[in-house]
């Protein structure tokens, strides 16, 4: 019989708590964590929950958020249950995925772009991320998360969806991803 796979959202404590609450999570029995949430600002800053920004202008932020890397990279070091590490963006309220739309209408998805370069230090930085979630619960846009999921998995990342409401938009962008 194969194991059964389990997660878990954490939020500001994955940070705050420090080792003590990484520690639990090994410990927890789960295998996936998804840190929540990594939320992105208008000027295509990314910020875990409450500033200051993880990374800006392509730059992770090493003066505030120095240990959280090597910290992160211990979730899936034996002994442990976790085996991946996923980032989430959105939420009920958020505007990231309107933040994400006008950026990428802007810039495109390209090397050259915030977005590109913003997640492409977030990957550098803390290469133990394996992918990010989509909680997208207010713009439903199929070419934005289309457009968006194919940047961050040229970069890497694996991408998920938290499939909230309107089924037919989750399908329509699984379609076409996979098509």
């Amino acid at each position: 019989m194969s194991p059964i796979s389990a997660g878990i959202y954490g939020g500001g404590p994955l940070f705050t708590g420090g080792q003590p609450v990484i520690d639990d999570l090994r410990a927890s029995g789960m295998t996936t964590v998804i840190a929540w949430s990594l939320h992105i600002d208008a000027n295509g800053d990314l910020v875990f929950n409450d500033p200051p920004p993880i990374v800006s202008s392509g730059q992770y932020n090493i003066a505030d958020y120095s240990a959280w890397p090597q910290r992160l990279a211990s979730l899936k070091k034996a002994p442990t249950s976790v085996n991946r590490l996923l980032f989430s963006i959105g939420g009920y309220g958020a505007q990231d995925f309107h933040h994400i739309q006008s950026l990428i209408q802007q810039q495109g998805t390209g090397p050259s772009s915030v977005l590109y370069q913003n997640f492409a230090a977030l990957k550098t930085a803390i290469p133990t991320i394996d992918g990010i979630d989509f909680d997208d619960e207010e713009l439903w846009d199929q070419a934005t998360t289309v457009a968006f999921s194919q940047m961050l998995h040229g970069l890497g990342y694996d991408v998920t969806f938290c499939p909230f409401g309107d089924p037919s938009f989750w399908i329509g962008c699984l379609q076409q991803l996979n098509g």
